[in-house]
Formats: C-alpha cells, structure tokens, sequence
C-alpha cells in the first residue's frame, strides 16, 4: 500500500482520481471485513448455520467481484 502511494504521488494524478481508487480499493474491504468479522464471532458463540451460510456467501461474493475485476482489466488492457 505504502509503494503504491508513493508512486501515485510522483505521478500526475489527480487528488480526485487518486481519493477514487482508493476508495473503490478499500471500502471493499473494509464492509467484508466487517460482515465476515461479526458472522464469525457470532458462529463460534453458536449463532448456528446461518452465520457460517453468510460467511460462506461473502467469502464467494469477494472472491467473485476479483475475478470480475480481473476479467475487466484485462479487457480493458486488450484493447489499449
């Protein structure tokens, strides 16, 4: 992350489009960390299947929105 950032900086990028990207990087994360964070700890207080069912769900539902990600850059690379 911190390399990321420096480059960015010696870069002409906009502060606009530099907040943007890390947004659409973070937030992500952040809500599945959340969501996956309370569905464990409800799961190991005994909260039963359906925590474990939502983990489950957000684990495919990350791995999901990188495989489409992926797809999309390499398409929009092929076409550059």
């Amino acid at each position: 992350f911190i390399v990321v950032n420096m480059a960015a900086g010696v870069t002409p990028m906009k502060v606009f489009d530099f907040a943007a990207g890390t947004a659409i990087g973070i937030i992500p994360k952040i809500a599945l960390t959340a969501f996956a964070g309370n569905s464990i700890v409800q799961a190991l207080k005994g909260g039963g299947q359906r925590h474990i069912v939502m983990l489950v769900v957000a684990v495919v539902v990350w791995i999901a929105a990188g495989l489409v990600a992926r797809a999309w850059l390499k398409k929009r690379e092929a076409a550059e």
